[in-house]
């Protein structure tokens, strides 16, 4: 078994850290303007979980084609 260094959690950090942060700011700006009442922070959420998905998919895809493993 390969031993995982700290340069290896760092970027694993980074890019997750960067996934959360596009995902929930992507939510807020496309739904969280939206005239939806009380439903607004459950549509928030929802999108937020989704984008967050989708944006941790595309990054570790473009970190892939940048530096691909060995």
């Amino acid at each position: 078994m390969r031993r995982i260094t700290l340069a290896q959690i760092a970027t694993f950090l980074g890019l997750a850290l960067l996934a959360v942060a596009v995902g929930i700011l992507l939510a807020v700006h496309t739904v969280g303007w939206l005239p939806l009442g009380e439903y607004r922070a459950i549509a928030v959420v929802a999108t937020a979980v989704v984008a967050i998905d989708l944006c941790a998919i595309l990054l570790y895809r473009i970190f892939l084609a940048c530096c691909p493993l060995r």
